[in-house]
């Protein structure tokens, strides 16, 4: 397995993600993601919340993503995100990209879904983060160096 493919695995593996923006200040949230083979994270959220609000002035976000059940003595292994945030707006995308997100993030598929944010029901939209960096910190993979940069 290469060092991308275990980068994939590593972030498929998790769920949530700190995300954190700028427009007239600093704001970080947590997000339940889903990310695909090409490494586009997607989240869905509401924009009327502050981290939406904020990417809506500036597109440039920073994303990190670790297990949270890692203890200080294993070896440790977590993701910074260097990107850019956009509103999905293709309705077969958005639809795809909310069928992913509820498998990665299931028990709110009734709710979440592309019927619901057609007809106004929930005011949560669908977002597609495209990396121009991932920093991959792994202890395992990379010992003393520690981590690698992928670049896209």
């Amino acid at each position: 397995m290469t060092n991308k493919e275990n980068l994939l695995e590593f972030l498929q593996s998790q769920k949530l993600m700190s995300l954190g923006t700028f427009s007239s200040h600093l704001w970080i949230a947590t997000v339940f993601y889903y990310v695909d083979i090409d490494f586009n994270f997607y989240i869905y959220t509401s924009p009327k919340t502050k981290h939406a609000s904020a990417f809506i002035k500036n597109d440039e976000v920073v994303c990190n993503i670790y297990d949270s059940h890692q203890i200080f003595m294993d070896k440790k292994s977590g993701a910074q995100v260097l990107g850019k945030i956009e509103e999905m707006n293709v309705v077969e995308q958005i639809k795809r990209a909310i069928d992913y997100w509820n498998q990665t993030n299931p028990g709110r598929e009734q709710v979440i879904n592309w019927e619901n944010m057609a007809k106004k029901v929930i005011s949560g939209k669908m977002y597609k983060i495209q990396p121009k960096q991932i920093q991959y910190y792994s202890e395992e993979l990379y010992g003393e160096e520690e981590f690698e940069i992928f670049n896209y």
